[in-house]
Protein backbone atom coordinates (compact mmCIF):
# COMPACT_ATOMS: atom_id res chain seq x y z
CA UNK A 1 0.00 0.00 0.00
CA UNK A 2 1.21 3.43 -0.88
CA UNK A 3 1.95 5.72 2.35
CA UNK A 4 -0.95 7.33 2.65
CA UNK A 5 -3.36 4.43 2.61
CA UNK A 6 -1.18 3.02 5.76
CA UNK A 7 -1.88 6.24 7.48
CA UNK A 8 -5.19 6.57 6.95
CA UNK A 9 -5.52 2.65 8.37
CA UNK A 10 -3.46 3.70 11.12
CA UNK A 11 -5.62 6.81 12.10
CA UNK A 12 -9.01 4.66 11.99
CA UNK A 13 -7.27 1.76 14.28
CA UNK A 14 -6.50 4.62 16.79
CA UNK A 15 -10.01 5.84 16.50
CA UNK A 16 -11.65 2.95 16.90
CA UNK A 17 -9.45 1.86 20.15
CA UNK A 18 -8.85 5.20 21.80
CA UNK A 19 -12.46 6.77 21.29
CA UNK A 20 -14.91 4.55 20.02
CA UNK A 21 -14.05 1.03 22.06
CA UNK A 22 -14.63 3.41 25.11
CA UNK A 23 -18.19 4.44 23.88
CA UNK A 24 -19.22 1.60 22.69
CA UNK A 25 -18.26 0.07 26.61
CA UNK A 26 -19.76 2.52 28.29
CA UNK A 27 -22.70 2.05 26.22
CA UNK A 28 -22.86 -1.43 26.90
CA UNK A 29 -22.91 -0.36 31.09
CA UNK A 30 -25.16 1.86 30.62
CA UNK A 31 -28.04 -0.64 28.81
CA UNK A 32 -26.60 -3.31 31.80
CA UNK A 33 -28.32 -0.82 34.48
CA UNK A 34 -31.81 -0.87 32.79
CA UNK A 35 -31.75 -4.40 31.19
CA UNK A 36 -33.78 -7.80 31.55
CA UNK A 37 -30.83 -9.59 28.96
CA UNK A 38 -33.58 -11.90 27.62
CA UNK A 39 -35.42 -8.99 25.53
CA UNK A 40 -33.55 -5.65 25.65
CA UNK A 41 -32.67 -4.65 21.99
CA UNK A 42 -30.56 -1.68 23.38
CA UNK A 43 -28.03 -3.93 25.04
CA UNK A 44 -28.23 -6.36 21.94
CA UNK A 45 -27.35 -3.45 19.64
CA UNK A 46 -24.40 -2.47 22.33
CA UNK A 47 -22.90 -5.34 22.25
CA UNK A 48 -23.28 -5.95 18.09
CA UNK A 49 -21.87 -2.55 17.93
CA UNK A 50 -18.97 -3.52 20.26
CA UNK A 51 -18.52 -6.64 18.20
CA UNK A 52 -17.55 -4.75 14.93
CA UNK A 53 -15.21 -2.48 16.16
CA UNK A 54 -13.37 -5.40 17.79
CA UNK A 55 -13.22 -7.38 14.49
CA UNK A 56 -12.59 -4.43 11.99
CA UNK A 57 -9.47 -3.45 15.08
CA UNK A 58 -8.30 -6.66 14.56
CA UNK A 59 -8.61 -6.32 10.56
CA UNK A 60 -6.63 -3.38 10.47
CA UNK A 61 -4.21 -4.52 12.86
CA UNK A 62 -3.60 -7.73 10.99
CA UNK A 63 -3.25 -5.37 7.39
CA UNK A 64 -0.84 -2.94 9.20
CA UNK A 65 1.41 -5.65 10.70
CA UNK A 66 1.75 -7.25 6.95
CA UNK A 67 1.52 -3.81 4.61
CA UNK A 68 4.67 -3.22 2.54
CA UNK A 69 4.89 0.52 1.48
CA UNK A 70 5.24 1.32 -1.66
CA UNK A 71 5.69 4.91 -3.87
CA UNK A 72 3.72 5.96 -6.06
CA UNK A 73 5.17 5.83 -9.80
CA UNK A 74 6.55 9.20 -11.20
CA UNK A 75 5.65 8.30 -15.50
CA UNK A 76 1.72 8.91 -15.20
CA UNK A 77 1.96 7.11 -18.81
CA UNK A 78 3.35 3.75 -17.64
CA UNK A 79 0.90 0.85 -17.28
CA UNK A 80 -1.20 0.91 -14.50
CA UNK A 81 0.29 -0.79 -11.40
CA UNK A 82 -0.35 -1.27 -7.83
CA UNK A 83 -0.50 2.89 -6.73
CA UNK A 84 -0.86 4.59 -10.09
CA UNK A 85 -2.85 7.43 -10.39
CA UNK A 86 -5.64 6.02 -12.57
CA UNK A 87 -9.17 7.62 -13.86
CA UNK A 88 -12.08 4.74 -14.01
CA UNK A 89 -14.95 5.62 -17.15
CA UNK A 90 -17.91 4.02 -17.46
CA UNK A 91 -18.59 3.10 -20.50
CA UNK A 92 -20.68 3.42 -22.65
CA UNK A 93 -21.63 6.99 -21.53
CA UNK A 94 -18.26 8.76 -20.69
CA UNK A 95 -19.47 9.44 -16.88
CA UNK A 96 -16.05 8.91 -14.60
CA UNK A 97 -16.54 7.35 -11.49
CA UNK A 98 -14.16 8.19 -9.28
CA UNK A 99 -13.00 9.00 -5.07
CA UNK A 100 -13.26 13.35 -5.05
CA UNK A 101 -12.54 13.41 -1.67
CA UNK A 102 -9.74 10.95 -1.27
CA UNK A 103 -8.89 10.54 -4.84
CA UNK A 104 -8.48 6.85 -5.24
CA UNK A 105 -10.44 3.78 -6.56
CA UNK A 106 -9.97 -0.02 -4.42
CA UNK A 107 -10.43 -3.44 -5.96
CA UNK A 108 -11.83 -4.18 -2.05
CA UNK A 109 -15.78 -4.50 -1.10
CA UNK A 110 -16.16 -2.92 2.08
CA UNK A 111 -19.68 -3.65 3.91
CA UNK A 112 -20.53 -0.61 5.99
CA UNK A 113 -20.44 -0.81 9.63
CA UNK A 114 -22.15 1.35 12.45
CA UNK A 115 -20.20 2.01 14.86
Amino acid sequence: MIKTGKEILSKELYELQSKKRQVALQRIKNACKFCDFREDSEYEAALISQAQIEVRSLLLLDRLRHAEVTSVPDDETDPVVFGAPVTFIKLPDGDEEVDLVNGTISNEFHLPITY
